[in-house]
């Protein structure tokens, strides 16, 4: 299965605090301090040491 590379009109809204959880194993991380956006034009999830793209554990 490909996945579609995200486009430049997609934004992923990531702020100071918010955690991340693997859908595999049950990781978990916290974004303890968002960088300068304007040098992060390809943004993406993050990735879990098991391969499997990270989800918002408290979607918006």
């Amino acid at each position: 299965m490909d996945e579609a590379a995200p486009s430049a009109a997609s934004h992923i809204d990531m702020r100071d605090g918010d955690d991340f959880t693997c859908p595999n194993c049950g990781c978990e991380i916290m974004l303890k301090h968002h960088g300068d956006e304007a040098k992060m034009q390809r943004m993406q999830m993050f990735t879990c040491c098991c391969g499997v793209t990270m989800e918002f554990e408290h979607p918006r």
